[in-house]
């Protein structure tokens, strides 16, 4: 019988560091020596699943892994801890170096739990349904679950819904106003992520209607996706889908969404593949605008695409913001401009974008949000404002803020 190579071994030794570490948390103690060390250095908030297309483990691996545990961020379901461009939910992010990023000086454990607004949490979908008068968030992760929970944001107020029927708790899901049909489309999403692939990656699409969610059954579907790029285009009349990651590969098609049916667009030129641009519709300019991403390969990107007429076509600003990659975006109708705030490039940022006549100005508003990735964004029409919530700071510690935006001016509900 064939023995097991020198990666297999380093994997045995990987998983079995990790259920030394998970099984000292059982039992309410601290792993010694090289993992934890400290006063509860032991006790960690899991790792946001990342993915790899490569699940052999060696020596710089394992030293990632120790690293990484030492830090206090053990990887969630075993997952291996490795520098790839197919990070999806992460607390512990690759540099353009491709060295781990992590930082130990703020462990701390969010509520996952609130009755006055959602609890803390990363990659949820959110998005204004203009037929009921309210901002509605749903889904998303924290540090020990993904959750399947429905919420309106009006008059400055959460309240959670109890809807009988609604989506599989999931992350990561593609969300949008269809303003022709007068309901929120969902799609996609991610229920569980290990160190290759995300499983239970739901093809399904639903519509939020009055309170309710009601699966649909269209003909042809996208893929199963986990964090496409969807809005809605109010110019052509649809909701458009753009990317996503399907299996260990993120991708580059466009779909559109009307009447209940999904067609898939043949473009010639479009974005190429990539993970977690930012993408909303620039309502005074008239078309889609999607901005940066990380391609398969983990190249940072900081190019400016236009969708208009079902085609895409690259723009070439003189001034715009940093490459970057989970970054939020949305369009603040008050002030006539797109907003785009934070993401990740080598740390997570804060700093604050608009764009408008096929230009980027950075703001410098007095007070911003703390650094942040894979934030939820959306214009708050009745209430006249853009709203931010949640996301994840550069410690893998989950936000459950709430932020508004207008007049160049942050503040925290």
């Amino acid at each position: 019988m064939k023995g097991p190579t020198e990666p297999e071994i380093g994997k045995f030794v990987v998983l079995a560091i990790l259920s030394l570490f998970l099984l000292s948390l059982l039992l309410g103690t601290t792993v010694v020596g090289s993992i934890g060390g400290g006063s509860g250095a032991g006790m960690a908030s899991p790792l946001k699943a990342s993915l790899s297309s490569n699940d052999s483990i060696g020596a710089a691996q394992l030293t990632l892994a120790e690293q990484t545990l030492q830090a206090g961020k053990g990887p969630r379901m075993g997952a291996s801890i490795q520098c790839t461009s197919t990070v999806v939910f992460t607390s512990a992010e690759c540099d353009s170096t491709n060295q781990l990023n992590s930082d130990s000086s703020k462990l701390s454990f969010p509520s996952t739990a609130s009755s006055t607004h959602p609890s803390a949490r990363l990659a949820a979908g959110l998005t204004y349904d203009a037929k009921d008068g309210y901002v509605i968030l749903f889904g998303g992760m924290n540090a020990t679950a993904y959750l399947g929970d429905t919420w309106k944001f009006v008059g400055g107020i959460w309240t959670k819904l109890s809807p009988t029927t609604h989506p599989s708790a999931r992350a990561g899901v593609g969300l949008a106003y269809d303003d022709k049909d007068g309901y929120v489309v969902l799609f996609g999403g991610a229920a569980a992520c290990n160190s290759t692939s995300c499983s239970s990656t739901p093809r399904d699409t639903w519509k939020f209607e009055g309170g309710v969610w009601t699966k649909l059954t269209p003909t042809t579907s996208p893929p199963g996706l986990v964090l496409p790029s969807l809005t809605y285009d109010v110019k052509d009349g649809y909701v458009v889908l753009f990317g996503g990651l399907n299996g260990s590969k993120w991708l580059s098609g466009t779909w559109t969404f009307v009447g209940g049916v999904w067609t898939k667009l043949s473009t010639a030129i479009h974005p190429s593949a990539r993970n977690q641009p930012s993408m909303a519709y620039d309502a005074k300019d008239g078309y889609v605008v999607l901005f940066g991403g990380v391609t398969n390969s983990y190249a940072y990107l900081n190019d400016t695409w236009k969708f208009q007429g079902g085609s895409w076509k690259k723009l070439s600003p003189a001034n715009h913001p940093s490459a970057r990659f989970q970054a939020s975006s949305a369009y603040d109708t008050k002030d006539g401009y797109l907003v785009l705030f934070g993401g990740y490039y080598g740390t997570s940022l804060n700093d604050t974008w608009k764009f408008v006549g096929g230009a980027w100005t950075e703001l410098s508003p007095a007070r911003e949000p703390p650094a942040r990735i894979q934030a939820s964004m959306t214009y708050d029409a009745k209430n006249g404002y853009v709203v931010l919530f949640g996301g994840q700071d550069n410690s893998g510690n989950d936000f459950g803020d709430t932020w508004t935006f207008v007049g160049d001016v942050w503040n925290e509900s």
